[in-house]
């Protein structure tokens, strides 16, 4: 008796196991519909991804704020070590109207077909910043940053602009009264230069290491951050062969404790040297920049377009659609990362800095 109590309290215990661990069949035919796919087709440099996503219908759905959508899935560098092989990707196209320097000269776009004219140039002659087109702008941005703008770290030599990082020997303040011993330096174009609208390019020769975080971006003049909104052409992160390009803004009205709280942003792209085995961004100068147009904003590496973004959103009525002014920094730490002390001193070098605007 003893033996078959015990066989059938078995034959129990494996009942409630398959019943604990089969998903019960879906009875509400009305909670959930087919799932529709979604093929969304991405271009890094010149190489074309194709990814296929399944979206699901729930029975009830909220409104969701407007935000733009990107046309590329976001790309991410894969490290290949000595026993691998990476990937054969094409030459990358060269840059456009790179040597048109004089104001007035004409170039047209191949990623809008958009004619354009050079409405503004800066080549940085001489041995001082042009005070008439730049500020020294030291603040801190925050955000993880570990340097302290001062203003001997920027450089002007050689028709160049040279933003040098580095570790020094004494303790320097930042803005926001913090000891360190890194420095970096930024400057900015504010109430001096600013455009809506057009291509914005700089010819620029970038660091290399881990924790060198290196930008060239733009906000806007008539309302402050975020509701000004924020263009972040480059965003270098402690990676040597790619670098990345966002968006930042928030809705007309919103307070400015749920502005500083959070705020919407959209990544716009990866841009990644094709041979990052044998390549880093401290190669040689490349042409950063993007075009803005009243509908979207392109991103583009020499002459390669590498994603894009809608700004059609009412959301961004505001920030995408006054004039914004320049700045150019070289940061340590935040974005970067943990900072490699071997690989300073570091300079990011700027040969030009270009406005277009629509003929």
């Amino acid at each position: 008796m003893k033996k078959i109590f015990a066989v059938l309290l078995m034959a129990l215990m494996m009942l409630s196991i398959v019943a604990c661990t089969t998903e019960p069949a879906d009875t509400d035919a009305d909670a959930t519909t087919a799932a529709p796919t979604t093929t969304v087709q991405s271009t890094v440099g010149t190489t074309t991804k194709t990814t296929t996503t399944a979206a699901t219908t729930v029975a009830t759905t909220t409104a969701a704020p407007q935000t733009p959508v990107t046309e590329k899935t976001e790309w991410k560098p894969q490290i290949y070590t000595t026993t691998t092989t990476a990937p054969s990707y094409p030459a990358l196209k060269p840059a456009e109207a790179v040597n048109k320097k004089t104001v007035g000269d004409n170039m047209t776009s191949s990623i809008t077909k958009k004619k354009y004219e050079l409405k503004w140039i800066e080549e940085f002659n001489g041995s001082e910043l042009d005070l008439a087109n730049w500020r020294y702008a030291l603040g801190n941005a925050g955000a993880g940053e570990k340097q302290a703008n001062i203003r001997e770290n920027l450089e002007i030599k050689d028709g160049k602009a040279i933003f040098h990082a580095k570790k020094d020997t004494k303790l320097h303040k930042d803005s926001f009264g913090r000891e360190t011993y890194y420095t970096g330096t930024k400057i900015d174009s504010i109430s001096k230069v600013y455009y809506k609208y057009g291509r914005f390019e700089a010819y620029i020769k970038l660091p290399y290491g881990k924790g060198m975080w290196p930008a060239f971006w733009t906000m806007g003049t008539e309302d402050g951050w975020p509701w000004g909104g924020e263009i972040d052409i480059l965003e270098m992160s402690g990676v040597d062969f790619t670098y990345t390009s966002t968006i930042h803004w928030i809705a007309p009205g919103t307070s400015a404790d749920a502005a500083y709280a959070a705020h919407p942003s959209a990544g716009i792209g990866i841009f990644g040297l094709p041979n990052f085995r044998e390549e880093k961004l401290n190669d040689k100068f490349h042409v950063i920049g993007m075009e803005w147009t009243p509908t979207k904003i392109y991103m583009y590496c020499d002459g390669n377009m590498f994603g894009s973004v809608s700004i059609t959103g009412t959301d961004m009525r505001v920030a995408f659609h006054q004039p914004h002014y320049i700045l150019l920094n070289f940061a340590l730490g935040g974005m970067g990362g943990t900072i490699d002390d071997k690989a300073l001193p570091q300079k990011m070098e700027v040969d030009w800095v270009k406005v277009w605007q629509t003929v």
